[in-house]
């Protein structure tokens, strides 16, 4: 978030900048999943809900499971997308 000015901001700021440039969410933030799981929601929500962890352990967890999210974000059109 930092890399595109939004490292201090609102959870709704950075929904807005999403919906706004058609980004997906990956997020540790419960705050997005609820966002997500509205019925006017407009764009959709990766909420990874594992504990503390390195980037590097992050991807090697994440990487894997990439074709599995993004079928159900593009193929599905899920809005939320839980990583255990």
């Amino acid at each position: 978030m930092n890399d595109i000015g939004l490292g201090a901001v609102s959870d709704r700021r950075i929904w807005t900048y999403a919906v706004r440039n058609g980004a997906v969410l990956v997020t540790k933030d419960g705050d997005f999943a609820d966002l997500a799981l509205r019925r006017a929601a407009r764009t959709s929500v990766v909420w990874v809900r594992l504990g503390n962890t390195t980037n590097k352990a992050l991807w090697r967890t994440l990487e894997p499971l990439l074709p599995e999210i993004l079928e159900a974000l593009e193929q599905r059109g899920e809005r939320l997308v839980e990583i255990l």
